[in-house]
């Protein structure tokens, strides 16, 4: 998905002149004793790229740089990992 002037506010705050930014997010739950860290990766890009809006960002070759933050949130005994991709030209 392409996003609004938010981001591209956030990114000329920290010097980056961009014309197009795209942004992509996701909320895993997250077995604590059951998941690696690289089935956790695995499962993140796999849900990412079949989604069509979020692969649309992920295979768009206008979008030359890409950020990437991640959060852990717990609610009472469930455990969330929270990933967002932030792409720019």
């Amino acid at each position: 998905m392409l996003v609004g002037n938010q981001q591209r506010l956030g990114l000329q705050y920290v010097g980056i002149k961009s014309t197009i930014v795209a942004e992509n997010c996701s909320k895993e739950f997250i077995e604590e004793n059951e998941i690696t860290y690289i089935n956790l990766a695995q499962e993140i890009i796999e849900g990412l790229y079949n989604s069509p809006p979020h692969k649309s960002n992920l295979m768009n070759t206008c979008l030359k740089y890409c950020a990437l933050a991640t959060a852990i949130e717990k609610v009472k005994n469930t455990v969330y990992i929270l990933v967002t991709q932030d792409f720019y030209k």
